[in-house]
């Protein structure tokens, strides 16, 4: 009876996923259970080799129009022009090229689901860079890192780091294919159309149902006062 709940949850779980890609005690899983809110989650992982236990955990989301973008640009082969533009040979670790927008938890939400004890928000983001240089000269095609820290709530409700603040939090995770990432954006631009495709046929179809049940509810009018005057 175990195996069957630890079965149903695992298939549960791969119903949300879109993508996974692994490092060696890290991976992102990119999540559609958070489409029906306009979003795409990516979740970041730190795990000990050992005992499978998670030691640090990163959930970003982005905005499905961003989300799109970003995946137009791996195919596109802007992200892997940027990547070569981005360090010289000699660089031992390249900085980021890229950046995912400004995004985390403010201030309010943060109290209340008691992730910070200083009042502060949190700031959530990801960046890709090319992999560090190893002894054998080469490198991982990209690195995909995630970064939590303190932050603030701006007026227009952006989510800004603290000035000359560091993060709290990183997880790095080696693409170490360059494939793996134009994989991730086929299926992040599979599935976002899917969902909204999907979405707009459920709304199509509602609406034809009600324009069937007027026209039935005419009918049936016409038919009983037809009646009522034999």
């Amino acid at each position: 009876m175990e195996n069957n709940g630890q079965n149903k949850e695992q298939n549960k779980e791969q119903t949300k996923l879109i993508y996974e890609i692994n490092g060696f005690n890290t991976f992102v899983k990119v999540k559609r259970d958070a489409l029906p809110i306009g979003k795409v989650m990516l979740a970041f992982v730190e795990y000990d080799k050992n005992t499978g236990k998670q030691k640090k955990v990163i959930n970003i989301y982005m905005d499905k129009s961003d989300a799109l973008k970003f995946a137009n640009d791996i195919l596109s082969g802007k992200i892997e022009k940027a990547a070569n533009a981005s360090y010289e040979a000699s660089d031992k670790y390249p900085s980021p090229f890229w950046q995912s927008k400004l995004g985390g938890v403010n201030e309010a939400n943060c109290k209340a689901r008691k992730l910070r004890s200083d009042g502060k928000a949190l700031s959530r983001t990801f960046t890709l860079s090319v992999g560090a240089l190893k002894d054998d000269g080469t490198r991982n095609p990209y690195v995909i890192t995630a970064n939590q820290q303190a932050a603030h709530s701006a007026k227009n409700g952006i989510i800004i780091p603290e000035k000359g603040g560091k993060p709290e939090l990183t997880i790095r995770v080696p693409v170490t294919v360059k494939e793996d990432l134009e994989k991730m954006a086929l299926e992040i631009q599979a599935q976002i159309t899917a969902f909204y495709a999907s979405e707009f046929l459920c709304k199509s179809l509602d609406g034809a149902k009600e324009e069937i049940f007027d026209q039935f509810k005419k009918l049936n009018d016409v038919i009983m006062e037809f009646v009522s005057m034999g």
